[in-house]
């Protein structure tokens, strides 16, 4: 049985592709520094991506090295105290600013941004210093879990700064 000649089949996948990633009615439903703006912010979560892999492999591994220092319950209990570091962080960002970030669109994704790459950091920074990985991973647990919050309250309304007047 003979599927779609490939040009049909690339046009349908080329549409789900659309339909699927770009919102209804692009171009014509948004501005033109769109398709700019995701293209960079796109790089910006890949390369996000590669440096929470790095910091979870560091990480894990000041962890093994703690490991071997101490006994499996209490790097478990540093591990888990680690990420409740993360929700804390994520409870005071929502209190502390909560939906006070309209204002400042971008400023506050920059400051998340900005926030969630000194956390990486932190994590990193537990290669060099396992004896106080409780300390720096929770440090940076806490800033990335603000940052997120953060990012999160901002992204709505940046998006909204690309739609166009009339948008269905």
């Amino acid at each position: 049985v003979a599927g779609p000649p490939r040009s049909a089949a690339w046009s349908m996948l080329v549409m789900a592709v659309r339909h699927a990633f770009l919102p209804h009615g692009y171009p014509y439903t948004v501005t033109s520094n769109y398709a700019a703006f995701h293209a960079w912010r796109f790089c910006s979560v890949l390369c996000s991506s590669f440096n929470m892999s790095l910091a979870t492999s560091t990480l894990l591994q000041a962890v093994g090295h703690v490991r071997a220092t101490t006994t499996a319950g209490v790097a478990s209990t540093q591990w888990l105290l680690r990420d409740g570091f993360g929700s804390l962080g994520s409870v005071v960002f929502a209190w502390w600013r909560g939906g006070r970030v309209d204002a400042e669109v971008k400023a506050w994704q920059l400051r998340s941004d900005i926030g969630f790459t000194c956390g990486l950091l932190l994590d990193l920074c537990t290669a060099f210093a396992p004896h106080r990985f409780f300390q720096l991973a929770s440090m940076a647990s806490l800033l990335k879990g603000a940052s997120a919050m953060g990012a999160g309250a901002t992204i709505a309304a940046l998006r909204k700064t690309f739609t166009r007047e009339q948008n269905p």
